[in-house]
């Protein structure tokens, strides 16, 4: 099971869509939340490309936001212009990395493999309440 779990991630981190590579909206999360809520806000902020004078985005119902976690269109289109998106603004059951990317001092060393395995275990519980797609 960790292994199918390993793998995954490490192609969520590698395996970008192309509309994540230059987009500086992406910039600051790319490699760090799932290809799948990367995806979902890609669908969001297309509706705020494609919203015209005529045609302006739905009022906001927060139902998307509650729902998914993730920023809606409308929220997208709040941002300041060139501002990428922040970890901060997606639930971290998205995040790839968790909590646990901070660096390790050499004087943890020693409990480095727990703190790893405690990673592991963390991030096993949250594959397990990943949607099914």
């Amino acid at each position: 099971m960790m292994n199918e779990i390993n793998s995954i991630v490490s192609s969520d981190r590698i395996h970008l869509p192309i509309f994540a590579h230059n987009n500086p909206l992406y910039a600051n999360i790319k490699g760090k939340i799932s290809i799948f809520a990367l995806k979902k806000i890609n669908e969001q902020y297309q509706k705020v490309t494609h919203a015209t004078a005529k045609e302006p985005l739905s009022p906001c119902t927060e139902f998307y936001s509650t729902t998914m976690e993730l920023l809606c269109a409308y929220n997208i289109q709040q941002l300041d212009n060139n501002q990428g998106l922040i970890l901060d603004n997606i639930h971290k059951h998205w995040w790839i990395q968790g909590h646990f990317s901070e660096p390790q001092s050499d004087k943890n060393a020693f409990s480095h493999k727990n703190t790893l395995q405690s990673c592991l275990q963390n991030l096993q519980k949250r594959y397990q309440e990943w949607p099914k797609f």
